[in-house]
């Protein structure tokens, strides 16, 4: 596991114990996010369309620049933390229930194994008596 998986999933279980600072946490990165994708959408608008810049009050200095880019980061970095990011951005509750569900069999199959050896072994060793009882049944 990574660092930052584990950090991430450090993280989680820590807060995870009071929900509505997760919920905070959440929306807090859930906004700050989209609020950049806005404003980074503006910007590049306003600077290919330099007439729009005057209509829309964009001005095209770097704070504006970095404002919207600062956003992305800071709430990407919230959502990350959270675990949020993939659920809320890219449609991981489909992603992370096959997970859990490729977990849990891998969970079922790994109890089950040492129960299936044993009945291998009793396989086994019921074909040797078999195999021993033709071999002394056809000896003269």
């Amino acid at each position: 596991m990574s660092f930052i998986r584990k950090a991430q999933v450090a993280l989680r279980a820590r807060i995870g114990k009071y929900p509505l600072l997760y919920a905070l946490i959440g929306g807090v990165g859930i906004v700050l996010f989209w609020r950049g994708v806005w404003y980074g959408a503006d910007y590049i608008y306003a600077f290919m369309v330099p007439t729009a810049a005057a209509s829309s009050g964009i001005s095209l200095g770097w704070p504006n620049a970095i404002d919207g880019l600062a956003s992305i980061i800071i709430g990407s970095l919230l959502l990350l933390s959270t675990g949020l990011f993939v659920t809320e951005l890219a449609g991981g509750e489909t992603m992370l229930r096959e997970e859990k569900k490729e977990e849990q069999t891998v969970k079922k199959e790994s109890t089950e194994l040492p129960g299936i050896e044993t009945e291998i072994r009793h396989i086994e060793e019921e074909l040797k008596e078999i195999h021993k009882d033709l071999h002394h049944d056809a000896t003269p």
